[in-house]
Parts: structure tokens; C-alpha cells; sequence
């Protein structure tokens, strides 16, 4: 039988891994964010997989250091603090890659997220990691040049382009807006083929928006 401080020490190697993967994951797609039932999920997914891979560490440790009594009279085995480190910071880099290699649009890890990991299509399309030229038709048409707003949406931190995600409310702000032509909404364009920017960006409630056409670069 398992003691009350040695079932939560096991408790906790079982657990841990699972909520740093989870950690790592969301830092990866911060933007995307995750309801209570998704994150439940992936904790324990990530729990049971790290679990299994783990097992002869776990059972190693909780034989020699906790079934020994060795923990229980202060005598750890200090060497095995390393062992205790990469048990939080493995799985965490685990999930930051995963997560990343989702963003980025990679086929591997739909062996661990499924195929459609994002929440929305909003989520799926501006938080990939790619540059676009963006063209947003608002239901007010009033606003800009008949209600179209033109710009260019990049994530690169000199841009700093942003999409909002849940658990709030979507927005998005444009890192640069360019010259609609009047009638159109199409992009002015100048001798090079290039949009003419304006210089400044703009940000876009999302219940501002009747629709939006996406062309990536």
C-alpha cells in the first residue's frame, strides 16, 4: 500500500509531465487558446503518454527513493536531480515543438492533435505563421474607402501583426494598410506591381467585419 506522501509523490510524476507538455503546447499556440474540456484532454493524453514512456524512471525512483524510506528520513539521492529537472522540461519542449510544427501547418502532428487542431477557422488561417494581404469588407459601409479596409497582416515582430483568439473576443490589427481604389476595394498598385501602403496599420473589431478575402504571399 502506498503511503499518503508516497502515493502523491508517484501522483505527481504521473501528472507532472503531462501538465508541462500541456504548458508548452499553449505557449506554442497561445493565440488559439483551449476551452476546459479540450485541455482536459490533452493534459491527460499528454499525462498516459509520458506515463508510459517514463515508467521504468518512475518506478525506479519511487523504489529507491521513496518505498526505501530514504526520502521519508531526508537521504536524496542527489544525482537524481537532473532526472528531476528534464522530468518537467522534456515534456515542456515536447509541446512547444508540437505546438509549433502545428502552426506552421506541418502533417506530423496530426498524430497527436488530429488533423483540424485549430478551434475556429479565424484561429486556423491568421495564426499559422504566414504573411498575407488581407482585404476586409466592413458592414459599415461608410468607413474607409466603401467599406473596404486593405492591409497586410505578418506576424514578424518588426510588423507585429496580431489575431486575437478565444478565450476572448476576435480582433485583428493590421501591421500596414494600403490605398483602395475607389468603387473596387481592389489594392492601388504601383509601377512594380506592389500595393501603395499607407504607413500606418489599423485594428478591426471582429463584429465589424461582414466579410474578409485572405491572399498569401
Amino acid at each position: 500500500m502506498l503511503g499518503t506522501l508516497g502515493g502523491a509523490i508517484v501522483a505527481l510524476l504521473i501528472v507532472l509531465p503531462g501538465a508541462a507538455y500541456t504548458w508548452g503546447f499553449e505557449q506554442a499556440v497561445s493565440g488559439w487558446g483551449a476551452g476546459l474540456a479540450d485541455r482536459t484532454l490533452r493534459f491527460a493524453a499528454g499525462s498516459a503518454v509520458f506515463a508510459v514512456i517514463t515508467a521504468p524512471l518512475t518506478f525506479w525512483f519511487y523504489a529507491e527513493q521513496v518505498a526505501s524510506g530514504r526520502l521519508a528520513h531526508g537521504e536524496f539521492w542527489w544525482p537524481s536531480w537532473p532526472l528531476s529537472i528534464g522530468y518537467v522540461v522534456v515534456p515542456f519542449v515536447a509541446g512547444r515543438v508540437v505546438g509549433r510544427a502545428v502552426q506552421l501547418g506541418r502533417r506530423w502532428p496530426a498524430l497527436l492533435v488530429g488533423p483540424a487542431p485549430a478551434p475556429r477557422a479565424w484561429d486556423h488561417v491568421f495564426l499559422s505563421g504566414r504573411s498575407a494581404y488581407v482585404r476586409v469588407r466592413l458592414k459599415d459601409s461608410s468607413a474607409g474607402t466603401d467599406g473596404w479596409v486593405l492591409g497586410i497582416f505578418s506576424p514578424h515582430p518588426d510588423l507585429a501583426a496580431y489575431a486575437s483568439g478565444p478565450p476572448h473576443e476576435p480582433d485583428l490589427y493590421l501591421s500596414d494598410t494600403a490605398v483602395a481604389i475607389a468603387g473596387t476595394g481592389e489594392f492601388l498598385r504601383d509601377n512594380e506591381g506592389q500595393p501603395c501602403l499607407r504607413g500606418f496599420g489599423v485594428l478591426i473589431r471582429y463584429d465589424e467585419i461582414l466579410y474578409l478575402e485572405v491572399a498569401w504571399e
